[in-house]
C-alpha cells in the first residue's frame, strides 16, 4: 500500500516515513502540498497524511485540490492545533480523518489499521459485479 506523508516538519517526516516502512508500507514524504500535488497523479497514494498548517498551501487547500481529482481518496489530517470544529465538514468515518499531535507509535498504527481496513472494505464493494440473469434465457451449453 501506498502512502504520501505531507508535513513541513522535517523530524515528523522522518519518524513517520520510518516507522510506516517497517510496517511494509510504500512511503513517500513531501514537505509542502506545492511538491505533493506534483507528484500525486504518479505516486497515487491509498492513504495520505496530511498536515493542516503548512506554508503556502495549508492541509484544507492541498486536500481540496486532490479531492477535485479523487473524491474517493483516503486522508488523516494531523495537526498539533484543535482543528476539530473547522474539520467537520470535511470528515468522514474511515475515509477522513484526524489524528491530533502529538501522536505516539500506537496511535498511528491504530488510526492506520483502522483506516486501511475500512479503505479495503471499500474496494471490495466497489468491485463487486451483479450480472443479472434472464431465467427464461436460452443458455447453450
Amino acid at each position: 500500500m501506498r502512502i504520501a506523508v505531507v508535513d513541513d516538519e522535517s523530524f515528523i517526516l522522518r519518524l513517520m516515513k520510518k516507522t510506516l516502512e517497517r510496517e511494509d508500507y510504500i512511503v513517500r514524504t513531501y514537505k509542502n502540498g506545492f511538491d505533493f500535488l506534483e507528484d500525486y497523479s504518479e505516486f497515487n497514494p491509498e492513504v495520505i497524511f496530511l498536515d493542516i498548517l503548512m506554508p503556502g498551501m495549508n492541509g484544507i487547500q492541498v486536500y481540496e485540490s486532490v479531492r477535485d481529482i479523487n473524491p474517493e481518496q483516503t486522508v488523516i489530517f494531523i495537526s498539533a492545533y484543535d482543528f476539530t470544529g473547522k474539520l467537520e465538514q470535511y470528515l468522514q468515518p474511515g475515509k477522513v480523518v484526524y489524528l491530533p499531535k502529538p501522536f505516539g507509535i500506537k496511535e498511528l498504527r491504530e488510526i492506520l489499521k483502522k483506516t486501511v481496513d475500512s479503505y479495503n472494505r471499500a474496494r471490495r464493494c466497489q468491485s463487486t459485479e451483479f450480472v443479472a440473469v434472464d431465467e427464461d434465457a436460452d443458455i447453450e451449453k
